[in-house]
């Protein structure tokens, strides 16, 4: 039997498409449109903000999305720049594999559920329950992670590392430091 992705922590990233990441992640012959499919192979899910979202069209993220496989969650980081024209119907054809992150005076429609922002870096899923966290990193470095991971609460859901230490090519290696610890 399979085992459901959505029963492990997941790991991901800010983002699919740095411009470093072009040079130090993704292979010289991939075309820019297939590296969330690329980014997928290693990473369960991907957290965004609509700046991200503001250069691509609806149709042609979710033809993405498509090509990247159901495994791979969406955590989109409200706030900020307002998404366009499109969005609200491409988010419907998302449920299940989307969720809202939201900061902590936000007013929103009840028809989306909401993450709340509790602390920095953590959303909680409405009712309770489930949380998100997303560690900023200036540098990956096993050791200081494993502090890290060890004060993670059993409530975790999804693993985000941003900043300039976060990298895509890191993932397996923090997947690898979360099994040893009991928490993969």
């Amino acid at each position: 039997m399979k085992e459901n992705p959505h029963s492990i922590l997941l790991v991901g990233t800010a983002g699919w498409d740095r411009a470093d990441w072009a040079e130090t992640y993704y292979p010289d012959d991939l075309p820019s449109d297939w590296r969330l499919a690329y980014y997928a192979n290693d990473c369960g899910c991907v957290l965004l903000d609509p700046t991200d979202l503001a250069r691509l069209q609806p149709q042609e993220f979710l033809d993405r999305l498509d090509d990247a496989g159901e495994h791979l969650l969406v955590l989109l980081r409200l706030g900020g720049a307002p998404l366009g024209a499109g969005w609200a119907d491409c988010f419907t054809h998302l449920s299940g594999r989307l969720f809202l992150l939201a900061p902590p005076d936000a007013s929103h429609e009840p028809v989306l559920p909401h993450w709340s922002l509790v602390d920095r870096g953590v959303w909680r899923e409405p009712g309770g329950g489930r949380h998100i966290v997303c560690w900023d990193i200036d540098r990956f470095d096993l050791r200081q992670l494993k502090g890290r991971v060890s004060e993670l609460p059993d409530e975790v859901f999804a693993l985000i590392i941003e900043g300039p230490g976060a990298s895509p090519a890191h993932v397996g290696e923090l997947r690898t430091l979360l099994t040893l610890m009991g928490r993969g």
